[in-house]
Formats: structure tokens, C-alpha cells, sequence
């Protein structure tokens, strides 16, 4: 179990292969707009190469050394009996996460988002009475459509 820094925040995201390239856009543009913070990044990994691990952990690397980058095993075998969605049991690896991290506060992406801003005000939402919060899903078909992204 990882233990918590309250200067640190952890982040969560689920991956294989197949979702490499938004999971690394979804990093490197948490890392980039936010670059005042450090961040320990957990992956849940179902299946992602070797190289694409080097390559996440480079561009961490290459933002600056105060981020810290943890791949965690997923096996889908402990959900056989579960709905498959997408083909995958990966979706339930965010169930594990308190088994994993022991911290006041996770964030938890998934790994086909773009931080465009700040996360210093989700940061600041008072969890005391809660156990989770959560945001309802985007219903933006593509940014041209969203006039508050493009200002």
C-alpha cells in the first residue's frame, strides 16, 4: 500500500495497450497544465508493453523529477462473473484503489480525457462527509461544439 503525502496528489488511471495513446495524452496534459504540482501517478495496468511503460515514465521524466509514476497490476480474473464492458473487466480496477493507496484524496481519470486547466479547485472540495465525489459525464461530441474550452 502507497501511503500518502498531503503535498503530493495521486492520481489514478486504468489502461491496457489499446488505450496507451489516451492514456499518455490524458499524463502528459494533467502534468503540463498543472506544472505547480507533483503528483503520484497510479496506473492500473491490464496489459500495457513494456515500451509504452518506458515511454510514459520518460515523458514524466523529461516534465520534471518531482512526479512519481506507479504501474499496478490489474488481473481481470478476480472480476470473472462480472459484466465484460468494452470487452474488458479493467473499468472495476478503480474498485481497488483504496486497497491500494492510503490517502486523504485520489483522483481518478479516466484514461481518454485532456486536463485543460487547473485541478487546484478540485483539490479544494471539502470530502468530509463524503467518500467519493464524481462528475457527470461530458456530453461534448468534439471541442469545436464546446464554447467555453475554446473561450
Amino acid at each position: 500500500m502507497i501511503h500518502s503525502n498531503r503535498d503530493t496528489v495521486h492520481v489514478a488511471l486504468a489502461s491496457d495497450q489499446n488505450y496507451f495513446v489516451g492514456l499518455r495524452a490524458a499524463v502528459v496534459s494533467l502534468v503540463h497544465s498543472n506544472k505547480e504540482l507533483s503528483f503520484s501517478i497510479h496506473i492500473m495496468d491490464g496489459g500495457i508493453e513494456t515500451e509504452s511503460k518506458r515511454i510514459l515514465e520518460r515523458d514524466l521524466q523529461e516534465s520534471g523529477s518531482r512526479h512519481c509514476l506507479k504501474f499496478h497490476d490489474f488481473d481481470g480474473n478476480m472480476c470473472e462473473g462480472c459484466l465484460k464492458l468494452h470487452g474488458s473487466y479493467l473499468t472495476y480496477a478503480r474498485l481497488l484503489l483504496p486497497d491500494l493507496i492510503s490517502s486523504y484524496r485520489v483522483l481518478y481519470l479516466d484514461s481518454d480525457v485532456l486536463v485543460c486547466g487547473s485541478i487546484k479547485e478540485l483539490l479544494e472540495v471539502d470530502l468530509t462527509e463524503s467518500y467519493v465525489a464524481a462528475s457527470p459525464e461530458a456530453s461534448i461530441k468534439c471541442l469545436s461544439e464546446d464554447s467555453e474550452v475554446l473561450g
